[in-house]
């Protein structure tokens, strides 16, 4: 390329210190003003300011003698200017807006003007976020811009081109991105970080004219949620559209879990554009990590239906544990379970003591009785989805209520609630509880009242699968304890766990998944001997705790409390991307293999395997997945029963094009604005006419002196001959 050598000239201060340099020109005025005193006695106007500059431009030399000047010369070499073409070729610009083939089409028609151009500058060609090949344009090369990951990335873009720095770039784009500039731009923060040693070239870009017809089009502009969320706790999410149409629409907006619509709402939209807000509410039902799809249908005249969901991550905590005692009457075992359980600050207890039935005498009037009546149409209609646990103790509901609401429970656990049942006289079958809609849900079939509640002596042990669980699995100081007295359990159901035993291998605890949910059955009401006895053995009630707070826990699916976890999923990934995340088995559990599946939004395993039963971390890799919501899933299964698991759901989605059709217009104008360039139509008649950009730019600096000027001998001399002048003026009029 030819280039043209030119000296450049600049001076250079090579003692510049703030506070010296302002001693030193306070000095210079105080020494200034005090010589201008004295020539009050002066009667010559035209001598007093001879004498005032000679002073003047002395102190002023003095001055910059003290800061060392120097004058750089570099003998530099220029070549011409580079001007890059950026044309977009994403997905957004090949459907709605069109903005790729009106690109082309005007560097075709106008393949003389870029031909000039490139006679004048180093005209280069590049395509960036490309969703299409493009080897040549008008005669010119194009150079394909990689590594965007599916993204709009015209930083990335920017990025790419600053080795050698453009002098300008000419864009080609519809200005709708999917990297830092659109947040940038709604925090009104500067779209370019721009520092002393590197400015942003101006841009140029090109957009359609006026008379290009408008693209109907609707699309979820923002999606404006929480990151975290309270279980069971209402959660409000703000969704904003942009809308062309040609016609008045009744759009229905939802929110959904996976195939699970959780929030819905239509917006009426009028015709023309226009921006539409929305509020949906829903309340999440399980605590863990999840990703919800905020969407609407698709329209026929839409070009562009990516931009018509949005994805968005929730982490679902829980601000406090629900739980719903009922006690069927009074007991010592009743007292230590809710001792124990408002003793834990993250417990919200709501407990009700039977003390009197309806066929109870009583010798008073029901105006003179300070007890309530049982509130359970309020407890088990309206208000049990607000509860995380319902526990049942020596509780009968055929006082009170139907077998209906019994059917109410059954739904609460089936959908992610939990449920315990603790022994005594009036539980399990002798509760009546044989053959209604609880019966199906309990770890054990229930025998009808045959065996009934066995009062005789025992001893507790964990079985095999206790010492592994973790309800059960840190027990200690259970097997010297004499308990007396359970209630006779059937056969085990489907997919039971049985915890602890009598030592005559009568099942004591067990639990059991049901739907969504869990269940636990404990047939004693003599387990408050563990925390007694204990601590009358000085050994204390902490076993009894770590018991009563592990099964809470386990039953309402804490995290913390499996076997199994799933680390490093994010919640978002784009199509295309490498999906890693690691599988820890927190224990060894004989017997048991542990398997990961991978499920699509329909229910469907797209990838399976086993990873090992062993403690350990196993690292998961999932490729070429295509958009739509997946759930990651570790199991723990033995006997093809699954035993314990963890889920994480994440999202992948298609290129983030969420313009509402069109050009963004704002956006290409702020980044010519801040970059000052120019905002300019196809319409243009000459491309060359619109640059504005030198033709020449230094190539590279090629030689470089410094001629010091502080100490050279003119400065002296002139700073001497000033001084002596005024020196002399001073002498002849006498004011020495």
């Amino acid at each position: 390329m030819d280039t043209l050598a030119v000296n450049l000239f600049s001076v250079e201060w090579g003692a510049f210190k703030a506070l010296p340099f302002i001693l030193a020109v306070l000095a210079a005025i105080l020494a200034f003003f005090f010589s201008l005193r004295s020539l009050a006695l002066l009667g010559q106007s035209r001598l007093r300011a001879l004498i005032a500059s000679a002073r003047a431009i002395a102190l002023f030399l003095l001055v910059v003698a003290l800061l060392q000047p120097v004058l750089v010369v570099r003998k530099a070499e220029k070549r011409k200017s580079m001007i890059q073409v950026l044309i977009d070729g994403s997905p957004s610009t090949l459907g709605a807006s069109g903005a790729f083939d009106s690109a082309c089409a005007y560097i075709r028609r106008h393949s003389a003007g870029f031909a000039g151009l490139a006679s004048a500058y180093d005209l280069r060609f590049s395509l960036f976020s490309a969703d299409t090949s493009l080897d040549s344009l008008a005669g010119f090369p194009v150079t394909v811009l990689t590594g965007f990951n599916g993204q709009t990335g015209f930083s990335d873009a920017l990025a790419a081109l600053r080795d050698p720095e453009p002098a300008g770039i000419v864009l080609y784009s519809d200005g709708i991105f999917s990297d830092n500039f659109s947040s940038r731009r709604q925090l009104g923060l500067p779209l370019f970080d721009q520092s002393k040693d590197r400015k942003q070239p101006p841009i140029f870009a090109f957009v359609p004219g006026s008379g290009q017809a408008a693209v109907a089009d609707i699309a979820i502009e923002e999606v404006q949620a929480d990151k975290f969320a309270y279980v069971k706790n209402p959660f409000t999410v703000q969704v904003s559209l942009v809308a062309k149409t040609t016609g008045a629409l009744s759009i229905p907006v939802r929110v959904k879990r996976g195939n699970e619509i959780v929030a819905s709402k239509t917006i009426a939209v009028k015709k023309g554009e226009g921006r539409y807000q929305c509020s949906l509410e829903f309340a999440p039902e399980e605590v863990g990590h999840y990703t919800y799809t905020v969407s609407f249908p698709p329209y026929a005249f839409e070009r562009n239906t990516a931009n018509n969901r949005r994805e968005f991550a929730l982490k679902v905590i829980r601000d406090r544990i629900r739980i719903l005692h009922i006690c069927g009457r009074p007991s010592w075992d009743a007292k230590f379970l809710r001792n124990t359980l408002k003793k834990d600050p993250a417990v919200d207890l709501v407990a009700f003591y039977i003390l009197r039935t309806a066929s109870d005498v009583m010798n008073v009037s029901e105006e003179e009785l300070s007890l309530i009546v049982f509130p359970y149409q309020q407890l088990f209609g309206e208000e049990l989805s607000t509860f995380d646990l319902v526990i049942f103790q020596n509780f009968s509901y055929r006082t009170f209520f139907s077998a209906a609401y019994t059917d109410n429970i059954r739904k609460f656990v089936e959908k992610g609630g939990s449920f315990l049942m603790i022994g005594g006289d009036l539980s399990f079958s002798e509760g009546g509880y044989q053959g209604t809609p609880l019966d199906p849900i309990l770890p054990y079939a229930l025998d009808g009242g045959r065996q009934g509640t066995l009062m005789q002596g025992f001893r507790a042990r964990p079985t095999v699968t206790g010492t592994h669980h973790p309800v059960t699995s840190l027990i200690e100081s259970l097997e010297d304890i004499a308990f007396e007295g359970f209630n006779a359990m059937g056969q085990a159901r489907e997919r039971t766990l049985t915890l602890l035993e009598t030592d005559a291998k009568a099942p004591l605890c067990g639990v059991r998944d049901v739907g969504k949910g869990r269940t636990m059955a404990i047939a004693t009401d003599c387990l408050w001997y563990y925390d007694f006895i204990n601590a009358g053995r000085k050994v204390g009630n902490r076993p009894y705790q770590e018991f009563v707070s592990r099964s809470v826990r386990w039953l309402i699916k804490d995290p913390a409390l499996g076997a199994l976890s799933i680390r490093g999923l994010r919640t978002e990934y784009t199509d295309g991307s490498s999906i890693t995340c690691a599988v820890e088995v927190k224990e060894r559990k004989p017997g048991h293999v542990c398997v990961i599946s991978l499920v699509n939004s329909s229910g469907k395993a797209v990838a399976r395997q086993t990873v090992g039963t062993s403690k350990g971390v196993y690292p998961v890799e999932f490729k070429d997945l295509s958009e739509g919501i997946y759930i990651v899933r570790a199991e723990l299964l033995k006997d093809r029963f699954v035993q314990d698991y963890a889920t994480e759901t994440f999202s992948v989605s298609a290129r983030n094009e969420f313009g509402a059709g069109g050009v963004d217009r704002e956006m290409l104008g702020a980044l010519c604005a801040q970059s000052n360039g120019a905002l300019l139509g196809f319409d243009e008649a000459d491309p060359r006419k619109a640059i504005t950009v030198p033709e020449l730019q230094i190539a590279r600096i090629v030689e470089k002196k410094n001629y010091p000027l502080w100490n050279t001998r003119l400065l002296v001399a002139a700073i001497v001959l000033f001084f002596s002048l005024e020196w002399f003026i001073r002498k002849r009029k006498g004011l020495l």
